[in-house]
C-alpha cells in the first residue's frame, strides 16, 4: 500500500468506495450557496467533500456538496434550518446518479414512505 491509498477498515467500506455506493450529490442554484453550504457544514465539523459537479448531472461548470448517505439526516437538517437548499440531489450508485429525496424531505411533502 502506498501512503495515498485511503486505509479501509472494513470490506464493506472498500466496496462502497471503489463502488460510489451510498453517496449524495447535492447540486445548488449558484456557487454562493454551495459555498455558504460548504460554510456551515465546516462549522458544524460534518463530513462531507466539495467536488465538482459530475458531467453526468450538469454539463456545466460548479460545484456540490458530496457526503455519505448515512450523514443525510443530520446534513439536511442543518441545511434546512439555515435556509439552504439544494436545487437537485441526487444518490451516487456506481457510475449512475439518481434523483433521491430523504425520508424527511418525503415525509415533509406528505408522501408516504414505504
Amino acid at each position: 500500500m502506498t501512503f495515498l491509498e485511503p486505509v479501509m477498515s472494513s470490506p464493506e467500506q472498500h466496496w462502497r468506495a471503489m463502488n460510489g455506493g451510498g453517496k449524495i450529490i447535492l447540486v445548488f442554484a449558484s456557487n454562493t450557496l454551495v459555498l455558504n453550504a460548504e460554510d456551515l457544514l465546516d462549522d458544524l465539523d460534518m463530513l462531507f467533500e466539495l467536488i465538482p459537479v459530475p458531467k453526468e448531472v450538469n454539463p456545466n461548470c460548479g460545484l456540490a456538496i458530496s457526503f455519505q448517505e448515512e450523514d443525510s439526516p443530520a446534513i439536511m437538517a442543518a441545511l434546512k434550518l439555515a435556509g439552504l437548499k439544494p436545487e437537485t440531489v441526487y444518490r451516487r450508485i456506481g457510475s449512475t446518479f439518481q434523483p433521491w429525496a430523504d425520508k424527511a424531505v418525503l415525509e415533509e411533502k406528505n408522501i408516504k414512505v414505504m
